[in-house]
């Protein structure tokens, strides 16, 4: 993946074309905001992939408000969010200040239990917008996975050791949580009082699991 390699700007060519390519075969009948393309049908994946490499691309290369536009074109289309949009969405409302709109999209009943360790963004989307105890009840909620607060607390420590054999990163293992915090810190430390509400949290629930 040219992302990966580190090459954002081929990345956002290459995905860009794949997706104008990828649309010139939708029939002339589909209806944006009303027809779905479900990642359910194996045929539809491809585009869907498309789309959610350029989402990447888009955000990579700093076009956050373009990035956020295609991935709510990716929740409409696929409202089961099969790509993982929802990893991702949250992060670039955020970053641009958009935290009423990051609060609708985590309080929307469609994508209940969809976001997976992105929860972690959620108290920074209700401190942003001045809900300072609803955010702490949502760091609450986090503690549940409470690695990832450990390494977002402790930037010092060491990458953990991959569990072999290794077929990728384990959901609530120490090496997700080591991989979210180093992306979540950055928007943790920038957010006013949150690092200290994290620590009391983790001091107080976070430990002991």
């Amino acid at each position: 993946c040219k992302l990966d390699d580190g090459r954002p700007l081929e990345a956002f060519a290459f995905a860009q074309t794949a997706v104008s390519v990828a649309r010139s075969a939708i029939p002339s009948d589909f209806q944006e905001g009303e027809h779905k393309i479900p990642g359910g049908f194996v045929q539809n994946r491809p585009f869907l992939r498309c789309l959610y490499q350029l989402m990447l691309a888009q955000a990579r290369v700093g076009e956050l408000s373009s990035a956020t536009a295609t991935g709510y074109q990716l929740l409409s289309y696929d409202e089961r969010d099969r790509m993982g949009c929802l990893m991702e969405l949250p992060k670039y409302l955020i970053q641009q200040g958009l935290f009423r709109k990051a609060i609708t999209l985590f309080k929307d009943e469609d994508f209940e239990d969809s976001f997976g360790p992105a929860k972690y963004l959620y108290p920074l989307a209700l401190i942003g917008a001045g809900q300072e105890d609803d955010a702490r009840k949502a760091i609450e909620d986090c503690m549940r996975s409470p690695r990832i607060a450990k390494y977002i607390l402790n930037p010092d420590l060491p990458m953990p050791k991959p569990e072999l054999p290794f077929f990728g990163i384990t959901m609530g293992s120490e090496l997700e949580g080591f991989a979210c915090a180093d992306v979540y810190r950055p928007l943790w430390v920038k957010s006013q009082n949150a690092i200290p509400m994290l620590r009391e949290a983790f001091q107080r629930f976070g430990k002991a699991k």
